[in-house]
């Protein structure tokens, strides 16, 4: 897990400090080796200001205010580093749009299938959820993500529905499960 801290765009002997600069694994033993670039700390620092969770795109529109010549392929290359440098999440939801989050801790979304908003929502169980499959399978549990659908405030606000879709009360009742090849009954929560 990495800790950002707080730190500013700085010059010490002509060369960049920057808060990628900064970022440091959980037992403050060693910096990130990585070559900082200005496209990449704009396009750090505006996705931490939001929580709205962005698409490259939306990131794209807000790091050009700062930097108008910066190109989309830009944002999305300097949006891998940051993934594969551990300071940003890539997320993937059923609706197939990509957008990243600057949130490290565990935690879960909640997403508007009418506008698309998409929030974050703690989760206390997670840890039990994962020891439980640990103990119910042959995995090694590494993570779990669970996204929840919803309408949001501002879109029931506006009357959106749910109109022609199903409705919690109209699912069906859970059965147990069939483990796969055993005949057996698999285990539910």
């Amino acid at each position: 897990m990495f800790f950002v801290n707080s730190c500013r765009l700085t010059k010490k002997s002509g060369r960049l400090l920057s808060i990628i600069d900064c970022v440091m694994n959980k037992d403050n033993m060693k910096k990130v080796a990585r070559r900082t670039t200005v496209q990449r700390m704009v396009v750090f620092e505006e996705l931490r200001k939001v929580l709205n969770h962005p698409t490259a795109d939306e990131l794209y529109a807000k790091v050009r205010g700062r930097l108008p010549g910066i190109s989309l392929s830009t944002i999305y290359r300097n949006l891998e580093i940051l993934c594969e440098e551990g300071l940003a999440r890539k997320i993937q939801f059923s609706e197939g749009q990509t957008r990243y989050d600057a949130t490290l801790s565990i935690h879960h979304h909640i997403r508007c299938t009418k506008c698309g908003r998409v929030d974050d929502i703690k989760f206390e169980k997670t840890a039990h959820v994962m020891e439980f499959v640990n103990k119910k399978s042959d995995y090694e549990v590494l993570d779990c993500k669970f996204e929840f659908i919803g309408i949001c405030p501002k879109c029931q606000k506006n009357g959106e529905t749910n109109e022609g879709k199903t409705s919690l009360e109209e699912l069906p009742e859970l059965k147990p499960a069939k483990a796969e090849n055993t005949g057996e009954e698999a285990s539910t929560l």
